[in-house]
């Protein structure tokens, strides 16, 4: 800075001519002012978002550890000259400027993928995989996952999607849990069993007929494509006309057919029935034997039979037997 005398003057520059006496002079110094840059290295200062800060510090001065920069996905270490060893605070200004790097450690993030209703198979026995990954790492390729009835589209951040919605190939700075999207299958099978009542009208233990069908999965089945045959009706107070299709082909129908009743006249014709009327009624059901009542009687006729001839299995309409006697 300069020198200074006895006396306590500070000069710049020396006399030039020597004085009738001797001199002493001391040399005056002022310390040096050096840049200690922070840097953030990927982070950020959160008071002016800026990426750097440069505090200068007198040679010789304790510097002091600023405020810590931060970084998505990142915990901060300290501050380091080689990015490996940490410095410990407070140090000493050396003669010369100083960049100190920003020391970062990649934050652990879980990736879960879930199976939604699924599950993993071949290498996975279960219906959650779970990945542990660091900020930017690529996101693992995984075995698509299975669900009987159903096709797997892709994954999404929603249990209930029905189109997948996630696409990130690296991992972001914050845990994620994928769920499986499922389309329904179109060729889902479901049965329907058919139950015929028997002429006594009774229905047996085992199914008259078994028919498969294939429609989506979700849907509503119902047993389509019958035609109800000749002298039956469909008995809505029976069985399982209606279901939700389940993806595992287990969804079963029952469908009851009810045989008709019809009735069975017997008309006297001029006679008369020991009940003392002319007419006896029955009602019958479809495909039972017909029943016959005793001959009715007629003073001076013998009774020769019915017409038509009785004695076989009840038609699927009214009929009515009339006697003819001679």
């Amino acid at each position: 800075m300069g020198w200074e005398d006895e006396s306590g003057n500070i000069y710049y520059h020396l006399p030039e001519i020597m004085p009738a006496n001797d001199v002493r002079f001391y040399a005056v110094w002022e310390r040096c002012v050096y840049d200690l840059c922070f840097y953030a290295n990927g982070g950020r200062f959160t008071d002016d978002d800026s990426e750097e800060i440069i505090v200068p510090n007198y040679y010789g001065d304790l510097v002091e550890i600023p405020e810590s920069p931060v970084r998505e996905g990142f915990d901060f270490l300290g501050w380091s000259t080689d990015g490996i060893e940490i410095i410990q605070f407070p140090f000493t200004m050396p003669a010369q400027n100083v960049t100190l790097c920003a020391v970062w450690k990649s934050i652990p993030y879980n990736i879960t993928f879930n199976a939604n209703g699924g599950y993993f198979n071949n290498e996975y026995d279960n219906e959650i995989v779970v990945y542990t990954c660091v900020y930017g790492d690529q996101i693992p390729e995984i075995v698509s996952p299975v669900k009987v009835g159903y096709h797997f589209v892709g994954w999404s951040e929603s249990s209930s999607a029905s189109e997948p919605d996630y696409s990130l190939e690296t991992m972001p700075f914050y845990d994620v849990n994928l769920y499986a999207v499922w389309q329904p299958n179109d060729d889902t099978e479901y049965k329907v069993e058919y139950y015929y009542m028997n002429a006594d009208g009774t229905y047996g233990d085992y199914p008259t007929e078994t028919v498969t069908f294939t429609a989506r999965t979700d849907d509503t089945a119902t047993q389509r494509y019958f035609e109800c045959p000749e002298g039956f009706i469909i008995d809505e107070t029976l069985g399982c006309l209606e279901d939700v299709i389940r993806g595992d082909g287990s969804t079963l129908l029952t469908v009851y057919l009810q045989r008709n009743r019809y009735t069975a006249c017997y008309d006297a014709n001029g006679g008369i029935f020991d009940d003392g009327t002319d007419k006896i009624v029955y009602d019958v059901y479809f495909g039972a034997e017909t029943p016959e009542p005793v001959p009715p009687t007629r003073e001076g006729y013998f009774f020769c039979g019915w017409t038509p001839v009785t004695g076989g299995e009840m038609p699927a309409q009214d009929v009515v037997f009339t006697a003819f006697w001679d």
